[in-house]
C-alpha cells in the first residue's frame, strides 16, 4: 500500500468514526441514564481519532520528512494496526446500528435489557479501541522521539552537558 492509498484509508477511518461519535452522542443525550459503556466508548473512539489525525497529518506531508525518520517505521507496521482499527469500528458500527436511540421516556424495561446483553461485546471492543490506540500512539512516539533525538537544540543540549563533565 502506497502511502496516498494509506491516507485514503485513514480518511475513510476517520468517516466512520465522526459518524459513530456522532451517534454514540446522541445515545448518551437522549438517554439519561445511558449504559455506562456508551461513555466509555465514546471516550475511546475520540481517542483514537485524535491519534489517527496526527497519523494523518504526518502522511500528507511524508515527502518532506527525513528519510531516516520515515525509515523507523515500515509502511505494514502501520497498516496492521489500521486495519485492527478498521475491524474493530466495523464490530463497534453493526452494534450501535442494531440498537435503535429512544428517548429517556421511552427506554422500557426490556429495552434496558437489549442494551445490557450488548454490554459484554462492548466492553472487548472497548479493549480492542484502547489497543488500536496504543498501537497508534507508539508508532507517533517512535517518529517523534527520533525528530526530537536529531534535532539540532538536542545536540547543542548534549554538547554542554559533555563538557561540563568533561572539565575538571
Amino acid at each position: 500500500m502506497d502511502p496516498l492509498s494509506l491516507a485514503g484509508s485513514i480518511v475513510g477511518l476517520l468517516h466512520t468514526i465522526a459518524k459513530l461519535s456522532i451517534t454514540l452522542d446522541s445515545i448518551k443525550s437522549s438517554i439519561g441514564d445511558a449504559p455506562r459503556w456508551a461513555n466509555s466508548v465514546l471516550a475511546e473512539v475520540d481517542g483514537v481519532r485524535g491519534e489517527l489525525e496526527v497519523l494523518q497529518a504526518l502522511i500528507d506531508k511524508l515527502s518532506s520528512v527525513k528519510k531516516s525518520r520515515t525509515a523507523l517505521i515500515r509502511l505494514d507496521h502501520i497498516i496492521a494496526p489500521l486495519t485492527e482499527c478498521v475491524l474493530t469500528f466495523s464490530e463497534l458500527e453493526s452494534i450501535v446500528a442494531a440498537l435503535p436511540v429512544f428517548t429517556s421516556s421511552s427506554f422500557s424495561l426490556s429495552d434496558r435489557v437489549k442494551w445490557a446483553r450488548k454490554g459484554d461485546k462492548v466492553s472487548r471492543i472497548i479493549e480492542k479501541l484502547h489497543r488500536d490506540k496504543t498501537s497508534l500512539i507508539l508508532i507517533l512516539n517512535i517518529m517523534q522521539w527520533y525528530d526530537i533525538l536529531l534535532s539540532d537544540h538536542y545536540y547543542l543540549l548534549f554538547g554542554l552537558i559533555i563538557k561540563q563533565r568533561v572539565r575538571p
